[in-house]
């Protein structure tokens, strides 16, 4: 007969040591390639693990790979009061900066709020030789729960279910920041007005990836930003079976193929 508390305690230590693995790979990483290099920016409260499987696949494909780390977004360390948005983007523009400057051409893929900073970033400068966004916001509806006190992440796993994935096995392992500061929601919003405005400027080639199920950011924005930007080639693929958290959602295969087909492309 089995011992289904057994087999329960199996199951938990399984999930406890792939949680423990993907926190590891929450720090910045690094894969060494080819003349294309892509620079991976994860979201708002998260950290690099939410790129590092897609960062895997384009190594495999002959990429080089940068997975950037937010300020502010270490687990190691304490949650810092407030961050400047401009932090964010700098984090970013550093990376991309040093591999242009040893003659990579350089890729910007972000998800979520990464997504946001690769927009910004892009429209005003030409050494950036395309984007890949998944799921990114430039506009978001202000809300009780997006802006209560403790301005809890938007995807933390707890009762009331705001981790969007659906994949129930990437959901028990993911790993985000336990909380951020109310003011990190305020350069949020400063974030996207300033990408908002720079839209028309915008004239990289762009893959924009948008889960159509998603319940983080609505999925106009998708449609937004490609009518927005003033690019000659632009894409828009649409995700079927995943929530927000497409890179790691039932799609993250779709996302990962798309990405390197785009990119390869240029």
């Amino acid at each position: 007969m089995i011992n289904l508390k057994i087999w329960g305690d199996i199951f938990k230590i399984r999930m406890m040591a792939k949680e423990e693995r993907l926190k590891n790979k929450s720090d910045p990483f690094f894969f060494s390639g080819g003349a294309d290099a892509c620079v991976l920016v994860h979201g708002f409260g998260g950290t690099p693990a939410e790129m590092f499987e897609l960062g895997q696949y384009l190594a495999s494909r002959g990429f080089t790979v940068a997975g950037v780390r937010l300020p502010g977004h270490d687990l190691t360390e304490r949650v810092p009061g407030r961050v400047p948005w401009r932090e964010w983007v700098g984090a970013v523009e550093d990376e991309a900066g040093r591999l242009v400057a040893v003659g990579k051409r350089v890729f910007l893929c972000g998800f979520s709020m990464g997504g946001t900073i690769s927009l910004y970033l892009a429209a005003g400068k030409s050494d950036i030789a395309g984007t890949v966004t998944v799921c990114a916001p430039v506009f978001l509806k202000p809300s009780v729960q997006l802006l209560r006190g403790a301005f809890k992440y938007l995807f933390l796993r707890d009762k009331e279910g705001l981790l969007d994935i659906r994949d129930l096995e990437a959901r028990s392992t993911h790993v985000s920041l336990p909380e951020v500061p109310f003011w990190w929601g305020v350069e949020l919003f400063k974030l996207l007005g300033a990408t908002r405005r720079r839209m028309r400027d915008f004239n990289r080639p762009l893959l924009v990836l948008q889960a159509a199920g998603d319940r983080i950011v609505p999925p106009a924005n998708a449609s937004f930003i490609y009518r927005a930007v003033a690019s000659n080639r632009k894409e828009i693929v649409w995700l079927s079976n995943s929530g927000h958290i497409a890179t790691r959602d039932y799609d993250k295969g779709t996302v990962f193929y798309e990405t390197s087909r785009f990119i390869s492309g240029i």
